[in-house]
């Protein structure tokens, strides 16, 4: 496992507090799945295992928006940016 950062935005690039996110990996023969919300400033911090992982935010009211994350393999912190844009249910 590696340590990730995830910073969620809105459109404008301000921090979203209390995303949800999930986080699944899997590789075939390995699955995990994974969950953290962001804290007020918009990051959640987890660790993750290298590969190619899908993470869903998710927010009350708002529709599920995915994204992948490419960890890197290797010693260091992964840190990645996405924006969300709430679309109503």
């Amino acid at each position: 496992h590696k340590p990730v950062l995830f910073q969620i935005v809105d459109s404008q690039g301000h921090p979203l507090a209390k995303v949800r996110l999930a986080i699944l990996y899997s590789s075939g023969n390995v699955i995990e799945h994974l969950k953290a919300e962001t804290g007020q400033d918009g990051f959640a911090a987890i660790s993750l295992i290298p590969g190619g992982n899908l993470v869903t935010m998710r927010m009350d009211g708002c529709k599920d928006v995915q994204r992948t994350a490419g960890v890197a393999p290797g010693p260091g912190v992964d840190g990645f940016e996405f924006d969300y844009v709430c679309a109503r249910k």
